[in-house]
């Protein structure tokens, strides 16, 4: 049986393909792959009760940069997990969470993120994860230290 986080790693990968990871030069689709890990195995747990929500926990991983860093469009995403999950609950939890986490290209303020992220239980325990899996990686101290205060803010 195929679960549907399955065919969203299929979408996040067409959608990343050709995109590398800044510091290790890896596929970039091991990013979204780590945080998936990290969100299930290391998370705190809030948003993972059963395999259902496994799964949409690692949709939500793999999914967590497509709005902002490829050519996908909010509709084109949602219209894609209305299809493959068919749960509109589901679908809108995915889609808050990854809308939360995609920076605003214009206008982009940190706190205003950051105090979103926090409205969503999902939205947060995937920031953390992805901030996680990016600190492991990262050779820039001053970028490291902006990376510790983000994680504390949202921590407290």
């Amino acid at each position: 049986m195929i679960k549907f986080s399955d065919k969203v790693l299929e979408f996040a990968t067409k959608a990343h393909a050709d995109q590398k990871r800044k510091y290790s030069g890896l596929d970039y689709i091991t990013h979204p792959i780590a945080v998936a890990e990290i969100l299930v195995k290391d998370g705190r747990g809030v948003i993972i009760f059963d395999d259902c929500d496994i799964e949409m926990a690692k949709s939500i991983a793999y999914l967590h940069d497509v709005l902002e860093d490829t050519k996908v469009s909010e509709k084109e995403l949602n219209d894609f997990l209305l299809e493959t999950i068919g749960y509109e609950l589901t679908v809108r939890i995915i889609m808050d969470a990854v809308k939360l986490v995609t920076k605003k290209k214009i206008g982009f303020d940190l706190f205003e993120y950051l105090d979103g992220i926090k409205t969503s239980v999902a939205a947060l325990e995937l920031k953390l994860a992805d901030l996680k899996h990016n600190m492991s990686d990262l050779k820039d101290s001053k970028k490291m230290d902006y990376y510790k205060l983000i994680k504390y803010y949202l921590e407290h």
